[in-house]
């Protein structure tokens, strides 16, 4: 099995937890953000004949919603997809947490900080908006709706290949800078463009 595949899961990078309880928050709604915005919803019809509902939203946000329902929300602004970076946040997480020798305690600290970082902009940012806690709270069974990592994952990702020095990237202090950039303008935190 590809590193890539447990590192960063399925490509559709579509933030939903498997299992949500009554009454927690779940990221953004889309089906309550097309209702409440629906006199800002443009309809294209595609060479097929199917129809798509588009909302551009502030920040150049475009969010697309299909016929089938399927939404894919694209950031076409210069900061990047905070929804991305949320997504590899969670993915560092769960290694770290499975695999303790593959950050430093450094690269551990920055992750943390990092992460509360991009989870708080996307509490504040997300349809309708949660608090901290909330957004913890579907953060962990996010992490924790993956499972155990294969037994290989902690050797792979402890060595000097491409997906380690792409891990350790990501909590760099390179990585601060960008994340700073990332969250100067607040907007919808979608997942696309990714990686």
């Amino acid at each position: 099995m590809s590193c890539w595949g447990w590192v960063f899961g399925a490509v559709t990078f579509v933030l939903a937890p498997p299992a949500v309880h009554a009454g927690e928050w779940n990221g953004t709604d889309y089906a309550a953000l097309f209702a409440d915005k629906a006199q800002l919803v443009e309809k294209i019809t595609s060479p097929d004949g199917s129809v798509a509902e588009i909302l551009r939203l502030k920040g150049d946000i475009f969010v697309q919603r299909t016929a089938d329902g399927k939404v894919t929300g694209i950031d076409r602004g210069t900061n990047g997809a905070v929804g991305c970076f949320l997504i590899a946040m969670r993915d560092v997480t769960r290694i770290s947490d499975q695999c303790p020798k593959v950050l430093s305690e450094e690269e551990k600290r920055r992750l943390e900080s990092l992460t509360r970082q991009s989870l708080l902009f996307f509490a504040q940012n997300a349809y309708p908006p949660a608090d901290y806690e909330s957004a913890s709270r579907w953060f962990a069974n996010e992490i924790a709706a993956r499972g155990k990592l294969p037994a290989e994952a902690c050797e792979i990702t402890g060595r000097d290949s491409i997906e380690s020095q792409f891990i350790h990237q990501l909590v760099s202090a390179e990585a601060e800078v960008s994340l700073a950039k990332m969250l100067e303008v607040p907007r919808l935190p979608v997942n696309n463009p990714c990686l």
